[in-house]
């Protein structure tokens, strides 16, 4: 929709004319923002949401509590 949209789009959603300078901007910041979401996924926040949970479970000295189906499926395996 940003390189070429259809005619009857344009007139429908009255689309106004973009230079291919800002085309291509318009693009790379999405392309950027791939990137950096892939980056996050797989780098940053798995670790940050460990950390922040043994940071929770030092902070309140509770244990951590097992997801319930999981406690069931263990009782109906035994």
């Amino acid at each position: 929709m940003v390189v070429a949209p259809p005619a009857w789009l344009s007139g429908i959603m009255q689309l106004t004319y973009l230079s291919w300078d800002f085309k291509l901007y318009i693009i790379g910041l999405g392309m950027v923002y791939l990137a950096l979401a892939w980056l996050g996924e797989h780098w940053a926040f798995q670790p940050l949401a460990r950390l922040i949970g043994k940071v929770k479970q030092s902070v309140l000295k509770q244990p951590k509590t097992r997801k319930q189906y999981k406690v069931i499926q263990e009782q109906m395996l035994f």
